[in-house]
């Protein structure tokens, strides 16, 4: 029986077997929860098996923070643009088409009112943003508008995040670092950021 056991196992001892044998039952569990559109408990994960809370709080955060800038006039075009250079948590453009705004949005659990939200993107992060603001241009063909770089701080008046939520928005917050700048294309048209497609 000795010998089949090694066997079976790989050479390892039965107690590690048997742990190795519930993580994978475990495993097909959480598939099996997902495959049923139920929720697979994460690694790392929040309490009812969901995403982190930071993670929830973050996302909670630019949900917030594209409410708030909708409501104050800015058409939503994209959340989430990646490239290969930076991340950009909002893209908006304004009611008349001839700007677009980059905005990185920085969810907090304390807020600190004497503090201007433009100190929490660094020049680093700021950078980022940029360059990955110009990939996102460069994809639109360079279209013919002026841009603006806006942070908004998202803060929540309970940990848990059922509270309510407050935004602080600064426009124009940084620009375009260094020696980057945008040029767009000679005859570019705007048409496309009037109809609100991108």
């Amino acid at each position: 029986m000795k010998v089949m056991n090694e066997k079976f196992l790989g050479g390892l001892s039965p107690i590690a077997g048997f742990f190795g044998f519930l993580r994978s039952v475990r495993s097909v569990i959480a598939r099996l929860r997902v495959w049923r559109g139920g929720k697979a408990a994460s690694v790392g994960g929040g309490s009812d098996g969901g995403p982190p809370l930071h993670l929830r709080r973050g996302s909670r955060g630019e949900a917030e923070a594209r409410r708030f800038l909708t409501r104050h006039g800015l058409k939503f075009l994209t959340a989430n643009f990646r490239s290969r250079r930076g991340e950009i948590d909002l893209i908006f453009r304004d009611r008349r088409g001839t700007m677009l705004v980059f905005v990185e949005v920085k969810t907090r659990s304390q807020v600190d009112t004497t503090v201007n939200p433009t100190i929490l993107v660094s020049r680093k992060q700021q950078s980022r943003i940029a360059r990955a603001a110009l990939d996102y241009l460069r994809l639109a063909e360079n279209p013919d508008v002026a841009i603006r770089f806006d942070v908004v701080e998202v803060h929540c008046s309970s940990d848990n995040g059922r509270g309510r939520w407050v935004c602080r928005h600064v426009a124009g917050a940084f620009g375009l670092p260094g020696t980057l700048r945008y040029m767009p294309s000679p005859g570019a048209s705007r048409s496309l950021w009037r109809t609100g497609h991108a």
